[in-house]
């Protein structure tokens, strides 16, 4: 609880400060990915990576150059959450999914975010991490439930 409660202060910090300080958004970065990454337990309370994923919903434009760095990384992660079995974690990730994919493309035409091909390097990057997560047999279970859901549902 009270390492979620340091990410919503984050977040709050955040929204007032207009600057761009790349360094400061590369640690914070670097936090989410560390929070993120950790296998969430049946029993574990989910708040700090509700938190981490809120952060990401609510700042994913201002972050967008660091996300971009870690983007392969946290497309995989923001999938697995999003098809996982906790339904607010679930609905989470979905936020931070919706935001994350615009600000990714917003930063990979950003044009002093880095060169051309260091962001073709990138987009390869991502598009194997994309191609090799759709190929495993975790995935395809995962999103063969999640389409069993989608048919079962009566709307």
């Amino acid at each position: 609880v009270l390492m979620a409660s340091a990410l919503e202060a984050l977040s709050a910090s955040l929204e007032v400060s207009s600057s761009d300080d790349r360094t400061n958004h590369a640690r914070i970065v670097r936090i989410l990915l560390s929070v993120l990454s950790t296998q969430v337990e049946a029993r574990q309370r989910k708040d700090l990576h509700k938190a981490a994923l809120k952060l990401i919903a609510s700042h994913a434009d201002t972050l967008q150059n660091e996300l971009m760095k870690k983007s392969a990384q946290l497309f995989t992660i923001l999938l697995h959450l999003r098809l996982g079995n906790n339904k607010d974690l679930s609905q989470c990730a979905i936020e931070a999914y919706e935001k994350f994919l615009p600000a990714m493309s917003s930063a990979f035409k950003d044009e002093t975010f880095c060169d051309r091909p260091t962001r073709g390097h990138l987009l390869k990057q991502i598009l194997e991490t994309v191609f090799e997560t759709l190929d495993t047999p975790v995935f395809e279970e995962l999103s063969s439930k999640s389409d069993d859901s989608l048919d079962s549902d009566p709307a």
